[in-house]
């Protein structure tokens, strides 16, 4: 059934023609990597509990996912079933596992935790979100790249883990010492999961003569994962001990705030991370990459611009509300 699904989608860009595919490609692309800017410009600039929220469900969240895909092992659709032929520029792309989908458990987690946030002050943005959200899952299906039970399990296991951080953070709720064990036990939790993604054997199967998943290819998506999910915990962590932001800023401060970030993400982007991938250090950069790129989120551009706000002169220009 999921694959006379995927077929008759198949069929379907082959009428539309390549102008909807291409605008389909950067819609699922696009949306996933709005959810970084969408996540900070909230924990900097819109409610800092509610940006917090977003990163720590991004965070859980991801590697749950790939706990999952390095579980299971489930191959994409076209190695399934050779009737399936997905868009050759996507499926160049996905050098991993299939099931649940990573694109679809990173609009989930942002845009879902969005809606799970504003849906009764703000119930047009939380159906725009749900509508990202599905259109995204649609998306990866239309291209060939996942089956329905990739997504649909990707919603579902991402859905409750809003829930999840939703009440674990009415429990620790401004307590140092509980966020503390929180931080520890993360760290540990990291350090058992990567000696399982590193350790545990992965299935070796050949088509046309070709590995169909190197175990690296699996190995190395994993650890990014599990960069994500340091680099959030800790760089929360050095945030609440060292800077400790409001969000309750004007708006010439806010456009401060972003300019800011702008400034930083980019610098990681083109300056550090094209640097980090010239070393060739295999799963270390793939970890490094997400790690450095939460830290200076989370904690190095609110670290700069609270010096920024910290002078004097520039409180007189610039009051706080």
């Amino acid at each position: 059934m999921d694959i006379e699904y995927l077929v008759w989608l198949q069929n379907l860009r082959g009428e539309v023609g390549e102008g909807v595919e291409k605008f389909v490609t950067l819609f699922t692309d696009g949306s996933v990597a709005a959810t970084l800017i969408l996540s900070a410009i909230i924990f900097w600039c819109v409610d800092k509990k509610t940006g917090k929220f977003l990163l720590l469900v991004m965070a859980f969240s991801r590697i749950c996912n790939q706990i999952l895909k390095n579980t299971f092992c489930v191959y994409r659709p076209w190695i399934l079933d050779l009737s399936v032929h997905p868009v050759p520029s996507v499926m160049n792309e996905a050098s991993s596992y299939s099931f649940p989908s990573g694109h679809t458990n990173i609009a989930t987690a942002v845009y879902g935790g969005v809606a799970y946030r504003c849906w009764k002050k703000f119930p047009l943005i939380a159906f725009l979100c749900v509508v990202t959200i599905l259109l995204t899952a649609f998306s990866r299906n239309f291209l060939g790249v996942h089956t329905p039970q990739d997504v649909l399990t990707a919603m579902l296991v991402t859905s409750f883990m809003i829930i999840c951080v939703d009440k674990l953070m009415a429990k620790i709720d401004g307590d140092a010492q509980k966020e503390n064990l929180i931080t520890i036990a993360g760290i540990i939790f990291a350090v058992i999961v990567t000696a399982y993604f590193m350790l545990k054997s992965y299935p070796v199967d050949y088509l046309n003569g070709k590995v169909i998943v190197q175990p690296r290819n699996a190995i190395h998506d994993a650890i990014g994962s599990v960069g994500t999910f340091t680099g959030i915990l800790i760089g929360l962590e050095l945030e609440r001990r060292f800077v400790n932001f409001k969000t309750n800023v004007n708006f010439s401060l806010k456009i401060c705030r972003l300019i800011i970030g702008v400034v930083f993400i980019a610098a990681t982007n083109f300056l550090l991370i094209p640097e980090l991938k010239h070393l060739d250090l295999g799963a270390l950069e793939k970890f490094l990459r997400w790690f450095l790129t939460y830290l200076v989120v989370i904690f190095l551009v609110p670290l700069a611009f609270s010096q920024f706000e910290g002078n004097y002169h520039i409180k007189q220009i610039f009051p706080s509300t």
